[in-house]
């Protein structure tokens, strides 16, 4: 994406090969460290800091028993479980652990990280 211009009819993405691409709404998923945020908002626009967040991501498999819901567990001192099923036959599991003091912890078995379950069978 080389340029973005807004009008009140919608956006237009210039791309660096000079192709331009109109659209009602343009939304950039990129996430926290976001490359083209500064060029659509500017510098200053967005304020960027960090969260004391770790993340843990993995893949474990579907039994028979799982069904189509997300489940999402919140414990004490900032510790989050996400099960996510995916169309791909497996869960997503995320691990996240909120740092007060902004640094490294190790996510451990004993600190209630995911545990993989057997697959059925």
């Amino acid at each position: 994406m080389a340029t973005v211009d807004d009008d009140e009819d919608g956006d237009t993405v210039t791309t660096e090969g000079g192709r331009r691409l109109r659209a009602d709404l343009l939304v950039i998923a990129e996430g926290v460290r976001s490359r083209t945020r500064a060029s659509v908002f500017g510098d200053d626009i967005v304020e960027e800091r960090d969260l004391d967040v770790t993340m843990v991501f993995g893949t474990i498999p579907r039994t028979e028993r799982d069904d189509d819901r997300w489940r999402s567990h919140t414990a004490l001192r900032g510790r989050q479980v996400h099960l996510r099923p995916d169309p791909y036959g497996t869960i997503r599991a995320i691990r996240l652990v909120r740092h007060a003091d902004g640094r490294w912890r190790r996510v451990a078995r004993t600190d209630g990280g995911i545990r993989p379950r057997r697959a059925a069978g």
